[in-house]
């Protein structure tokens, strides 16, 4: 058997390593942990670049995040009229599940070890949009974050969170900490929760079952929700 390294079946399947690892997180491409990094089978990979790929470009970080937020019933007012009429369109032709694939470039995660005690001074700043395992109780989810942090963060913001927190790179799907890195220009997360919409997705994309079951379930949720309004 091939196995492939995280970079490899991103350059194969011509995504980023972040979409990549969320592949193998959320089962969709089987890994094996070998000497503390991921490895995923040459073979497995291969298949899915012969199926058929998800209709349309993925959407800005920008209009991501319109979608996101309109999902989750807020506004979305830093998009213009045409483009949040093209978001608007999306969701009501697909459905935010169908639409999940196109939404890759809202962030992209990095995985960090912090030492236990800095976890709740991490999870407390300002700068820092909890989300997955971090928002899901916040939002009603049954589920309860353990000694571990996951959030959003803007991209000019992560080497001074790294420095402050004294933050070690972490391998594959290893570490405590998950910061999702949205670029400087699309950051619209003034709040200490993600909206509900990405808080399902990041659970969808996480590696236990227990998370991805919720994280569904959710999403399936807010899509009659989606239908009920149109």
């Amino acid at each position: 058997m091939q196995l492939l390294s995280i970079p490899e079946v991103a350059r194969e399947l011509q995504v980023n390593p972040s979409r990549a690892r969320s592949l193998v997180a959320s089962g969709e491409l089987v890994g094996v942990k070998v000497g503390g990094r991921w490895l995923v089978d040459g073979a497995a990979v291969a298949d899915r670049c012969r199926s058929p790929r998800p209709a349309g470009r993925p959407l800005s970080p920008s209009n991501a995040w319109g979608a996101l937020f309109i999902s989750s019933g807020d506004e979305a007012p830093w998009l213009g009229p045409q483009a949040l009429w093209r978001v608007r369109q999306n969701l009501k032709a697909r459905g935010l599940n169908d639409l999940k694939p196109r939404l890759v470039q809202r962030a992209e995660s990095r995985r960090f070890f912090a030492h236990p005690g800095e976890l709740k001074r991490l999870g407390s700043r300002p700068d820092l949009t909890k989300s997955g395992i971090s928002a899901a109780a916040a939002h009603g989810l049954d589920l309860v974050a353990g000694a571990e942090i996951d959030g959003y963060v803007r991209a000019g913001d992560l080497a001074s969170i790294e420095r402050e927190h004294a933050l070690e790179p972490a391998a594959g799907m290893e570490g405590n900490v998950l910061l999702r890195v949205v670029p400087d220009p699309a950051w619209h997360l003034s709040g200490r929760l993600a909206p509900l919409a990405a808080v399902a997705i990041d659970l969808s994309e996480e590696a236990d079952a227990r998370s991805i079951r919720a994280g569904k379930k959710e999403i399936d949720r807010i899509e009659r929700l989606l239908k009920q309004a149109t």
